[in-house]
């Protein structure tokens, strides 16, 4: 994560986005999904217990370097209902320099292998951006991220997810679905009202809320750590809101099959 104020960015965009008016949108009550990211070993440990006790199910966006040594175990959450998504092999943060065809095949084409034969060739693909940048190659910020979408795309990868910005339209989620939206836990959260705010304003306006997360454990918010006494309440917040909750392709499928289906 940079050092940008992303809570601060957040907040912000929440206020505009939802500023005096509701949309229809393909979650009528709202929608959340909990994402994990980098595949650390607190998220075995701790959060897929929590998770599956609470009878919810995770999207895990997994790089390489951090879960080889643990693969058999995160492989067999694909059968136990979770999703696995690519995080790349290595978590680069700074592609200013890279080339294309160099990067797709060193850092996503291999993770996609293993994701296919894990999880089965017909599964869609789903991704998160390495320290929440887009800036592939050179040229302006706009260029980089249509850029980066078109490799990603060219990979079989339907969606990308970011760590900033207000729940998501279903307008928004079809319009820029290499853009997808989320609240990440400990950089972008103060306290647990944080959170509870973002999936408030989720469920009132009908909007999809992906809740991300990394380290579980002790350490600092400013490091993206929360305790797994935080984590467990985030799930019980979202069992008392009731909140339809499930993974990323869940939540699409149930956008497509919602009787709001459109803005």
């Amino acid at each position: 994560m940079t050092g940008i104020d992303r809570r601060g960015f957040l907040l912000t965009s929440i206020a505009a986005s939802f500023a005096g008016h509701r949309v229809s949108s393909g979650w009528p009550q709202g929608y959340v999904s909990l994402a994990y990211d980098d595949g650390l070993s607190s998220q075995l440990d701790i959060a897929v217990p929590q998770l599956e006790r609470a009878g919810f199910r995770g999207t895990f966006y997994l790089t390489w370097d951090n879960i080889k040594d643990r693969a058999d175990e995160w492989a067999a959450l694909a059968s136990r209902g979770h999703q696995l998504a690519n995080h790349t092999m290595t978590h680069p943060c700074d592609l200013r320099r890279e080339n294309l065809e160099t990067f797709k095949a060193r850092e996503i084409d291999p993770m996609q292998r293993w994701l296919a034969r894990v999880e089965g060739p017909a599964r869609s693909r789903d991704y998160a951006y390495p320290c929440d940048v887009t800036d592939l190659g050179p040229g302006d910020p706009n260029q980089q991220a249509r850029r980066y979408a078109r490799l990603l795309r060219s990979a079989g990868i339907l969606r990308a997810r970011t760590s900033e910005g207000p729940p998501n339209a279903l307008r928004w989620a079809d319009d820029a679905p290499y853009r997808l939206q989320a609240l990440a836990l400990g950089y972008n959260t103060r306290s647990e009202a944080d959170v509870r705010d973002y999936l408030s304003a989720a469920r009132k306006e009908g909007r999809w809320a992906i809740l991300v997360v990394h380290e579980i454990g002790s350490g600092k918010r400013s490091d993206g750590v929360i305790s797994p006494t935080e984590h467990q309440q985030v799930l019980s917040d979202i069992a008392q809101m009731e909140l339809p909750c499930g993974t990323i392709e869940s939540a699409i499928r149930y956008a497509r099959t919602s009787p709001a289906s459109g803005e």
